[in-house]
């Protein structure tokens, strides 16, 4: 099955769908099943709305953070070099990314997150 044409809310073609849908229509969807020979049109509705806020505190598992390794913990700088930190000479600290430090349980040393 292929789709092809997809119209969205308010373009010319969708108003026999916004009287069947109303505002909640989103889009219109033309596909085609080469098999059976038949032409589907598919709708795309709003089904509910909620208040969302983005969570600001949030950090993505693959970014990029600096944390501080005492300079007699040689086992654990000897392992996190292994899972691939980079040692920053000016700032003297370790870059890693989020996810690492957060599996080995390290995210109270992290010293910027931005």
């Amino acid at each position: 099955m292929t789709t092809k044409k997809v119209i969205h809310a308010g373009q010319p073609g969708t108003q026999k769908w916004i009287k069947k849908f109303g505002q909640d229509l989103i889009a219109v969807r033309y596909k085609y099943d080469t098999a059976t020979n038949k032409k589907m049109v598919t709708v795309e509705l709003i089904a509910e709305v909620q208040d969302w806020q983005k969570n600001l505190k949030r950090i993505p598992k693959n970014k990029i953070v600096k944390i501080k390794i005492g300079y007699g913990e040689i086992d654990l700088r000897q392992r996190i070099k292994a899972l691939g930190a980079v040692w920053n000479k000016t700032e003297k600290v370790w870059a890693m990314k989020y996810e690492i430090v957060k599996t080995l349980g390290l995210t109270e040393r992290i010293i910027d997150n931005n």
